[in-house]
């Protein structure tokens, strides 16, 4: 194993462990702004559904034209 700073940077286990966690990283963000969106999604969903009135049938067609 390298023992200087220097040495670490080059050798490709920091290499490989460097991109590992810049890998797993953007992977993080992307479920989250996935999870985001579909959370935002579902609560306009969410709402709409509230609007409707009468026989749930009924109302689901009309939301839907």
């Amino acid at each position: 194993m390298p023992r200087y700073a220097s040495e670490q940077e080059s050798h490709p286990i920091y290499v490989g462990a460097s991109l590992f966690h810049r890998i797993k990283e953007t992977l993080r963000k992307k479920f989250a702004d996935l999870a985001n969106s579909f959370e935002q999604r579902l609560h306009a969903i969410s709402s709409e559904l509230t609007t409707i009135e009468g026989p749930l049938e009924v109302g689901l067609v009309n939301l839907l034209r």
